[in-house]
């Protein structure tokens, strides 16, 4: 193989390792963003459930992104519940899919540049599926924070 060919190669396989990182990383946030949040999201006319020690026990426990997601897919009040109950599906599958059988799928050698293609578009498509509901946690729990910072600052007269 010529030495331009084998370079093209190598930068692809780093994009692709960039890529798997990338989604790894968002699955990741996905279950810690679910671990802070999933004690104080009640539906309206309910009350919370979880006491602190509860909620530090979720933060520390091994639990992962399919038990919580059926945890928010309970807690969930929507005009389309299959539509979200799908998605959240998918979603676990897809996670589930990338964690415990990437490497056995037929571009994962990434011996060619058709392979690294593949791959990088594979890991696109699940990016872009994940990223909703990443922006969406991202999104309730920077409102948490700050509605936090507010109720401390109100309590200390400031």
């Amino acid at each position: 193989m010529p030495r331009s060919a084998t370079r093209d190669l190598e930068t692809e396989t780093a994009r692709v390792m960039e890529r798997i990182g990338h989604c790894l990383v968002l699955y990741q946030r996905i279950e810690v963003y679910l671990k802070y949040l999933l004690p104080h999201v009640v539906a309206p006319n309910e009350t919370p459930t979880d006491t602190f020690a509860q909620w530090r026990n979720l933060l520390d426990s091994k639990s992962t992104l399919g038990p919580l997601v059926e945890r928010l897919r309970e807690s969930i009040r929507s005009s389309d519940p299959k539509g979200i109950s799908h998605y959240l599906g998918e979603l676990v599958d897809q996670r589930n899919e990338f964690v415990h059988h990437f490497s056995r799928m037929p571009f994962a050698r990434l011996t060619t540049l058709e392979d690294c293609d593949a791959a990088l578009a594979h890991l696109g498509a699940r990016i872009r599926f994940a990223l909703p509901l990443h922006e969406a946690l991202d999104g309730m729990l920077r409102q948490f924070r700050d509605q936090l910072v507010d109720w401390k600052l109100q309590r200390d007269g400031q």
